[in-house]
C-alpha cells in the first residue's frame, strides 16, 4: 500500500506544479520592484502565495418535486464546466434506499468552457426510514484528460429533525436554540 501511495504522489506532484507554475509566475510579477532583487542579493524575499484551486466541474443538484414519503422525486443534476469537455456522463451510484424509477446513467453532450449541461433522474422516496443520501458520480473527458467528481443529495423526507425555538441571549439578542443530546459512538 505504501508503494502505491508513493507512486501516486510521485505522479501527482509534477501535475500540481504544472498547474500552479503560471499562477506563481504571475504573482512574482506583481511584487514591488524593491522585493524583486537579483538572485545574487542577500535580501530575503517574502513568501507570497496566491491561488484559488477549484475543481473544473461544479455540480448542483435540485429537487424538481416536493420530497414526500412514497412519492416520486425528480432530481436535476446541473454541471458547470470550467474547461471544455467532449464526453461526459452522470451516473446515479447509490440511491440511498430509494427505488430508481428512471435511468441510472445519463450521457451528456459536449460542453464548451464556461458552459453547462443538465441530467435528470427520478427515484421513489421510501415510505419509511431515516435520512439517506442519493449519490452521483460525474465523469467528463476533454483536452485536459479525464475528470471525476462526486455529488450527493440529502434525502430528508420529514424535514429537519431539529425543532429550533427562539430565545434571547443575556445581551437581548434573538437566536435560534436547538436542544442538544450526546451521540455515543
Amino acid at each position: 500500500m505504501r508503494t502505491l501511495t508513493t507512486r501516486i504522489l510521485q505522479a501527482a506532484i509534477p501535475m500540481v506544479l504544472a498547474v500552479l507554475a503560471p499562477t506563481l509566475a504571475r504573482s512574482a510579477d506583481r511584487l514591488p520592484s524593491a522585493v524583486r532583487t537579483p538572485a545574487t542579493s542577500t535580501a530575503k524575499l517574502p513568501v507570497v502565495c496566491r491561488g484559488a484551486i477549484q475543481h473544473p466541474v461544479a455540480v448542483h443538484i435540485t429537487a424538481l418535486d416536493p420530497v414526500r414519503r412514497g412519492q416520486m422525486l425528480r432530481l436535476r443534476v446541473n454541471l458547470q464546466a470550467e474547461r471544455a469537455f467532449e464526453h461526459a456522463e452522470v451516473r446515479l451510484s447509490s440511491s440511498g434506499g430509494a427505488a430508481v424509477t428512471g435511468l441510472r446513467t445519463v450521457p451528456l453532450r459536449a460542453v464548451p468552457a464556461g458552459g453547462q449541461a443538465d441530467a435528470e433522474f427520478s427515484v421513489m422516496v421510501p415510505a419509511s426510514g431515516a435520512r439517506s443520501l442519493i449519490q452521483f458520480e460525474i465523469e467528463a473527458e476533454g483536452a485536459f484528460g479525464l475528470t471525476r467528481r462526486g455529488a450527493t443529495f440529502n434525502l430528508l423526507p420529514d424535514g429537519a429533525s431539529e425543532h429550533p425555538r427562539t430565545a434571547r441571549t443575556s445581551t437581548g439578542e434573538l437566536v435560534a436554540e436547538v436542544a442538544a443530546r450526546r451521540i455515543e459512538r
